[in-house]
């Protein structure tokens, strides 16, 4: 469901006392419309590169779009296990994840990069003797962390003709983009979800694994100039149509 923010075109008919003439004015102001995700990505087991978001796309009739704002939201949920495959009892290392959660648009227009969501998520857990998480891991045994979850990471970006100029370069195609982001239908862009884990280790016969899921939506909004409304139309074509006519009619009187 879109969520509409429209402000109102204000037509004003001045008449100036003395004057045979009539000044037409109308302000317009720029409208705002917005469109959740139609395919919203639920908990999914990563690693993944397949799944699509799909933005309602924006309808020309309206007006000339001149910026879009991407708002992605996602979550992500992990837990690591390490396992002593070593003959050395009082193993010890580190188990690290780094999470990736990122969307690009078909075209490749959005910018040098994809758009990435910046989490600050990366669980670790630490093992050995004197360790912060869990003490001396006994030969062939398997430790599993608690589970780790982050909720509500969220990036938001504007593309306009004027966004991203850095050192007299344009780092983004607006022409296009404004055309992908065009129609009558809908605009999908590919998400992708990986979650490499690593481990250091004072033994290298250390077995690790991790069980990551992640989710992703977003909301996209439309800025745009207007076409005049019908009504404010005819008042200039009114206003143009009075003052011609007084105006010939000086000439006759004349």
């Amino acid at each position: 469901m879109a969520r509409k923010n429209r402000s109102f075109l204000v037509p004003s008919i001045l008449g100036l006392g003395g004057v045979a003439g009539m000044v037409v004015s109308a302000q317009a102001s720029y409208l705002t419309e917005s469109f959740d995700s139609s395919t919203p990505i639920p908990p999914t087991s990563t690693n993944w590169s397949d799944q699509g978001l799909a933005f309602e796309q924006f309808n020309p009739s309206l007006g000339t779009l001149e910026s879009v704002s991407l708002t992605l939201v996602g979550n992500v949920a992990t837990q690591l296990t390490v396992k002593n495959d070593s003959s050395d009892p009082s193993a010890s290392g580190t188990v690290s994840e780094t999470f990736n959660l990122l969307v690009q648009d078909a075209g490749n227009y959005m910018g040098m990069d994809p758009v990435h969501l910046d989490d600050n998520f990366n669980p670790q857990l630490v093992y050995g003797t004197n360790a912060q998480n869990y003490g001396p891991l006994a030969i062939g045994s398997t430790y599993t962390a608690p589970r780790k979850t982050q909720n509500g990471i969220t990036s938001t970006t504007v593309y306009n003709p004027s966004a991203y100029q850095a050192d007299g370069e344009t780092l983004i195609d607006w022409t296009d983009l404004q055309a992908e982001f065009t129609g009558s239908g809908n605009i999908t862009m590919t998400a992708l979800a990986y979650a490499p884990s690593s481990v250091s280790s004072s033994d290298s016969n250390q077995d690790v694994s991790q069980v990551t899921t992640a989710s992703l939506t977003g909301t996209v909004v439309y800025t745009y100039d207007p076409v005049p409304e019908p009504a404010t139309m005819s008042l200039v074509l009114i206003g143009g149509s009075i003052a011609a006519l007084r105006r010939r009619r000086r000439l006759m009187q004349a």
